[in-house]
């Protein structure tokens, strides 16, 4: 739910953190053209005063959206970035991208990354030797890996 009221301030009951991140459920439908889109749009909307459903009030929306833009866009890098490089599995990805990142929190970061890599595909910006038939073979193989 969102609504803007014509004093700019939005009040919205989901995709609005504090802090830390978010993590997109590509099993949900969840996909990183929508997030982008809909960042954007509460950007263009903007808001002086953002009031969510938990947490405080925060006076500076613009500056936590376009950090949740940096964000997005320097992961997705990222992993562009260890494709390019020769990941050609979830594991290798997730390992690679979040080698920073305890490894109990791979099994969400890897929702985030099955969504960055259909976004990269959709844009044409995956090497011509990426293979996304090895990688999506790979992804039910990476759970098993990470429970060992």
């Amino acid at each position: 739910m969102l609504n803007k009221i014509n004093t700019e301030v939005m009040m919205h009951n989901f995709a609005i953190f504090r802090h830390g991140s978010a993590i997109l459920d590509n099993r949900a439908g969840g996909n990183m053209k929508d997030y982008f889109q809909t960042t954007y749009k509460f950007l263009e909307m903007s808001p002086h005063v953002l009031i969510p459903m938990h947490g405080r009030i925060n006076l500076w929306p613009k500056h936590m959206l376009c950090g949740y833009l940096k964000n997005r866009k320097a992961r997705e890098a990222s992993i562009l970035q260890s494709i390019e490089n020769g990941a050609q599995t979830l594991f290798d990805i997730v390992s690679k991208t979040y080698c920073d990142v305890d490894r109990k929190l791979w099994i969400p970061a890897s929702f985030n990354v099955r969504l960055h890599v259909d976004h990269l595909n959709s844009q044409h910006k995956l090497p011509k030797d990426f293979s996304l038939e090895m990688f999506s073979g790979s992804c039910d193989e990476f759970m098993s890996s990470l429970q060992q």
